[in-house]
C-alpha cells in the first residue's frame, strides 16, 4: 500500500492564504493600509521573517504593494495580478464552493 507523501503547509503559506482570503472575500479592500510586518507577526503569533516573505509573495501575486516608509496597501488584484493570482483565486473559490456544499448537508 502506498499512501503517498503527506505535506503540511508552512506558516508562511498559511499566512498568505489568510491575507489573500481576506482580500478575496472583500474584508480587505483596494487602498486599505495593512499593519506593519511587526504588528502582523505579533497578531498572528508568527515570526517577522515569515510575515516578511509572505508579504513579498503577496506583492508578487498582485494582492499588495509596499511603499518604502509609507506602508503596505491592498491592490486591485484584478488589475495587478498574474497567472499565479488566477490559480490562487480558483483555489479560493473552489474551497468556498466546497464549504457552501458542505453547509447544505
Amino acid at each position: 500500500m502506498d499512501i503517498g507523501i503527506i505535506e503540511a503547509p508552512t506558516v508562511k503559506q498559511l499566512f498568505i492564504e489568510k491575507i489573500a482570503g481576506m482580500i478575496l472575500s472583500g474584508e480587505l479592500k483596494p487602498g486599505d493600509k495593512l499593519p506593519s510586518e511587526r504588528e502582523l507577526a505579533a497578531q498572528a503569533r508568527i515570526s517577522k521573517s515569515a510575515v516578511h516573505f509572505a508579504m513579498a509573495e503577496l506583492e508578487r501575486l498582485g494582492f499588495v504593494k509596499t511603499n518604502a516608509r509609507h506602508g503596505t496597501y491592498v491592490c486591485d488584484y484584478a488589475k495587478t495580478g498574474n497567472i499565479d493570482t488566477l490559480s490562487l483565486l480558483i483555489h479560493f473559490n473552489n474551497e468556498s464552493f466546497l464549504d457552501r456544499e458542505h453547509m447544505k448537508d
